[in-house]
């Protein structure tokens, strides 16, 4: 597989998981929670900050999984592939509860933004079990 490969594979993965991962926030009425992160009102902003966040988070799965050789084996299969984006959708969860709170300082807002939202959290399991489950089936389609 080549690298313009494995980063397409990332791409699709990312822009998968975060239209399914957008669409549940949407559904909770919590999407408008991430456009404010970025200073916007409306869901555009909201849609564009997942979508790219997405992209970047899944290309810095694939990456990460494949550094590591245990977790290079375990995510090559798209059931343990997808346990292992369940963790990295935990620890996505959780480096947000760390990093939004400051971000939110830094830019100035003060929006009642709760620093442990937990609607985000099944936003991005269900973000972390697609783009692991997808990586593994994609790369395969690549080879």
């Amino acid at each position: 597989m080549t690298g313009y490969d494995d980063l397409l594979t990332a791409v699709i993965a990312g822009l998968l998981g975060s239209l399914v991962c957008g669409s549940i926030l949407h559904a909770l009425g919590e999407l408008v929670v991430l456009g404010q992160l970025v200073g916007s009102r409306g869901t555009l902003g909201a849609w564009l900050f997942l979508l790219v966040g997405g992209v970047l988070g899944a290309v810095g799965y694939s990456r990460g999984v494949r550094q590591v050789a245990p977790l290079g084996f375990f995510a090559s299969d798209p059931r343990t592939g997808a346990a292992l984006g369940l963790a990295f959708g935990i620890l996505g969860w959780l480096l947000a509860i760390v990093v939004v709170p400051r971000w939110v300082l830094l830019l100035g807002f003060t929006p009642p933004i709760v620093p442990v939202h937990w609607p985000s959290l099944v936003g991005l399991l269900v973000y972390g079990a697609i783009v692991g489950g997808l990586v593994p089936i994609l790369r395969t389609r690549f080879d």
